[in-house]
């Protein structure tokens, strides 16, 4: 970094602690933990497009390229005045940034800017479709999608941006984008924001009945007759009854997974209204609902999401697991979450009380980091009240889309 001129030897009196976050390949990274000092950074946020807009502006393509861009905070300088603030210590002495860190709960933003700037002619065009770090080239056949090609690639090389190859789709009549499916001109929601539902398990038991009414229970002021929808399955959890899962029972079962996802109960995102994310965690998997203020003024799901636990996972402490569920659900989210407040809603009361320790185990450690990037409030909810997510832990989805992580 120093050879670089990412960073520069310091005497500020200021100094933040450094974190090793152990990698996927079993490498080590030096990570700055800002978390004090984001606490006192004026929130940048960047104001994104709506994404109805954005889709609007596919329809009359037919070929797409989505390009994956790779985090290039080093790409952007910090202002002299504030390099002070970003200090560290290592042994071999103290630093400061030269360029933008990761850690920093604006450096987000900041970035989505330098984007934006760098490519705000050929957004101005319609060259390029920008939301966040993903964009997408729509054109009207192959030849005018690899002009295209050539002039955003032209750019990212002139101010070193770097693109995950691996994750980009090139000239494709269909792609996913922004949660929807992108083909011939049209747009619909992708399976991934309903397939936590679609695919929940056939109840066997009066509990996994139990938990399956729970799911759906929470969302019956859109489900108009909801109660005698319901009826064969509520029928079955009496005691006094034996537990028979017929025809009527199943209709039932599929009707509600129906109804659950299309609208009006599913919703569209749209910035600038009160958002949620519901998490819950079980030894068997993790699950979580983004709602949305629509509208009429209450909230409806966006999407759904669902994963079963690892070997390893299960091993994990319950509270470990609770941050799991929530670190995996902003993975999940993220194009919806970044750069907009949202409430973090949780039955895990000791969530915020170690997010908030000194001292972190590695796993932890590496998770809070991710954590600073998004504006959020911790909400505690009592479980009893959180049985629509505690369903989606407690029976995942056997079938997780690739985007899942």
């Amino acid at each position: 970094w120093l050879d670089q001129g990412i960073v520069r030897q310091s005497s500020s009196e200021y100094a933040s602690p450094i974190v090793l976050v152990k990698k996927k390949d079993g490498t080590a990274r030096l990570c700055v933990d800002y978390r004090k000092l984001n606490r006192k950074l004026v929130k940048d946020r960047f104001p994104l497009p709506l994404i109805e807009d954005v889709l609007d502006k596919l329809q009359d393509a037919k070929e797409y390229s989505t390009l994956d861009l790779k985090n290039g905070f080093f790409h952007v300088e910090v202002n002299e005045d504030c390099k002070h603030f970003t200090s560290f210590v290592v042994p071999d002495g103290q630093f400061e940034f030269n360029k933008v860190p990761f850690g920093l709960s604006t450096s987000p933003s900041v970035f989505q800017r330098y984007v934006y700037s760098i490519f705000r002619e050929l957004m101005r065009k319609g060259i390029v479709i920008i939301y966040m770090d993903d964009l997408i080239i729509p054109a009207k056949d192959e030849d005018e999608g690899i002009e295209k090609l050539k002039k955003v690639f032209e750019v990212a090389s002139k101010y070193g941006l770097e693109i995950k190859f691996k994750k980009c789709q090139f000239l494709r009549r269909k792609v996913e984008f922004l949660g929807h499916v992108v083909e011939n001109g049209t747009v619909r929601p992708s399976v991934a924001k309903t397939i936590a539902v679609k695919k929940f398990p056939v109840p066997t038991t009066v509990k996994q009945v139990q938990s399956f009414l729970g799911l759906t229970g929470y969302f019956r002021k859109f489900i108009p007759a909801y109660s005698k929808i319901a009826k064969p399955l509520s029928d079955l959890i009496r005691s006094d009854n034996p537990f028979v899962f017929e025809q009527p029972q199943m209709e039932a079962f599929e009707k509600l997974k129906k109804l659950l996802t299309e609208s009006p109960v599913l919703s569209i995102f749209q910035q600038g209204k009160t958002t949620e994310l519901h998490t819950d965690a079980s030894q068997q998997g993790y699950g979580a609902v983004l709602l949305k203020e629509a509208e009429d003024g209450k909230l409806h799901p966006v999407q759904y999401m669902s994963k079963k636990t690892t070997p390893a996972e299960e091993k994990y402490s319950s509270y470990e697991l609770e941050v799991l569920a929530v670190v995996n659900a902003l993975r999940k989210f993220r194009t919806y979450l970044m750069g907009n407040h949202f409430k973090i809603i949780t039955d895990c009361s000791a969530f915020q009380r170690t997010m908030d320790k000194k001292d972190l185990v590695t796993r932890i450690a590496r998770w809070a980091l991710l954590l600073e990037e998004f504006d959020y409030e911790i909400v505690h909810r009592s479980g009893q009240r959180m049985q629509h997510v505690d369903a989606l832990s407690r029976y995942p989805v056997a079938i997780i889309t690739s985007d899942t992580l």
